[in-house]
């Protein structure tokens, strides 16, 4: 009796330790997602982006007063790329871009962004540079942006290469040459050259959207879509086109919608991936959408998302569907601050019908 009493002790501990553990890893509702996954160390040629040069005895002090982030790191010789947005007066997006020195050319710069928004871009800072001493050129056909990523990553970025400003599991960005197919110096076997589409589902497992077609131009707000987090907003630069209401919205402190990854099960099993822009319901809920499907690929996806209907599909008390009848499982990346979706806990206490009242700061 003794011995089955104490089996029946122990057999209570682990059972309470195994309990405290998934409750530490469901914290506030999502499952603390690795995302380490399997893979290849692998170079990407992203077509996508397009180049400008940026160049002049006034090109930094130009873009500080236009981008969300702070330039003057850039002052420093060998410093890496500033990752940042352009906002319309009101603080809506217009373009990502990251802000790279070029090297051997002090006080010249190359900044990529979107290559189907690249001539609204150069118009948009054309329209503020005025008699500014700065030009701007475009460099399509002349410089292209390489991405570095996936598992075993060299610890220091090889040569002419920089880090992600974003999240170290991106790997490291460079801007290069377009003639030229750089390849860093890590053993062959060990590297291959993949298509966009393999860096994107790596991009979307992690979390992160880029560029226009994934961040609603005029219409989401930055911090909607994490650019804080992900180091592309400053709130100690001083002021920006945009920056009063991106302020406004950081200190309120409160923001119930936001870009969250997802997978998408059955896809494996011959579903169609969610395309663009396809609206997300909640099974037996209200018919208003839920959120927005934002990019999709190799399993993995994004989507503008309501956190509380988030919080409860992955509790299982809510299926979340595309109006063609994809399932997708949305999960909270590790890097998320633990803190995002506590606003929504008394929503998702009321349930699934009570949080879909609960809306973000600008519908998509």
């Amino acid at each position: 009796p003794r011995y089955v009493e104490m089996m029946s002790s122990t057999s209570s501990a682990i059972g309470s330790l195994i309990l405290s553990l998934r409750s530490l890893h469901s914290h506030q509702g999502f499952r603390l997602f690795s995302t380490a996954g399997t893979g290849q160390l692998s170079t990407c040629k992203l077509e996508s982006r397009a180049v400008v040069r940026v160049s002049g005895p006034q090109a930094l002090q130009f873009m500080q007063g236009m981008i969300t982030n702070d330039t003057r790191p850039l002052e420093k010789p060998g410093a890496g790329p500033v990752y940042a947005a352009l906002l319309t007066p009101k603080g809506k997006f217009l373009h990502d871009l990251f802000l790279h020195q070029e090297q051997g050319t002090p006080g010249s710069f190359l900044m990529e962004v979107d290559a189907s928004g690249k001539q609204r871009a150069l118009d948009w800072l054309t329209r503020y540079k005025l008699k500014r001493a700065v030009t701007l050129e475009d460099l399509s056909g002349q410089h292209a942006v390489w991405a570095l990523y996936g598992p075993g990553l060299p610890a220091a970025a090889p040569q002419g290469w920089s880090a992600d400003p974003r999240l170290p599991e991106l790997g490291y960005r460079a801007v290069f040459p377009a003639a030229s197919s750089p390849q860093p110096s890590l053993a062959a076997s060990a590297l291959q050259e993949g298509g966009e589409e393999l860096y994107r589902a790596w991009r979307y497992r992690h979390g992160v959207a880029e560029g226009e077609s994934e961040i609603p131009t005029d219409k989401a707000a930055p911090l909607d879509y994490n650019l804080d987090v992900l180091n592309g907003v400053s709130y100690k630069k001083g002021c920006y086109i945009g920056q009063e209401r991106n302020s406004f919205t950081h200190y309120r402190g409160v923001i119930r919608k936001r870009c969250a990854p997802f997978t998408t099960p059955h896809t494996q099993q011959g579903a169609p991936a969610p395309g663009v822009g396809e609206e997300i319901y909640a099974d037996g809920a209200a018919t208003a959408p839920v959120g927005t499907v934002r990019g999709a690929a190799g399993g993995y996806g994004i989507a503008y998302l309501q956190l509380a209907h988030a919080i409860a599909a992955e509790q299982g008390r809510v299926v979340l569907r595309t109006k063609n009848g994809v399932v997708v499982q949305p999960f909270r990346p590790a890097w998320w601050p633990r803190e995002w979706g506590h606003e929504e806990d008394a929503a998702v206490g009321a349930g699934p019908e009570a949080a879909g009242a609960v809306g973000g700061t600008q519908p998509v």
